[in-house]
């Protein structure tokens, strides 16, 4: 569980300076997409944000890639997880 900062959105391919945090296959299925920069802010070290309890609080649900998420109250998820930092 991190909070980050993102320092930099739209980076294209010959921007990326992370091939040692990837698998080679996962590498390349990664090819012509976008990514963002972020920097570490602060790490979360308790139990209180399992996929569980974060759901009871608005997390979206995805069962599968074609489904959207169901939203109950996001906003409240994100003052949740705001507090136990």
């Amino acid at each position: 569980m991190f909070k980050t900062k993102v320092t930099a959105i739209n980076l294209n391919e010959q921007e990326w300076d992370d091939d040692q945090y990837w698998n080679p296959e996962e590498r390349k299925k990664s090819i012509g997409k976008k990514r963002m920069e972020l920097i570490l802010v602060d790490e979360y070290k308790g139990d209180e944000l399992s996929d569980d309890i974060l759901r009871s609080y608005g997390l979206p649900e995805k069962k599968g890639p074609l489904e959207q998420p169901v939203y109950k109250s996001f906003l409240e998820c994100i003052e949740y997880i705001q507090r136990q930092f």
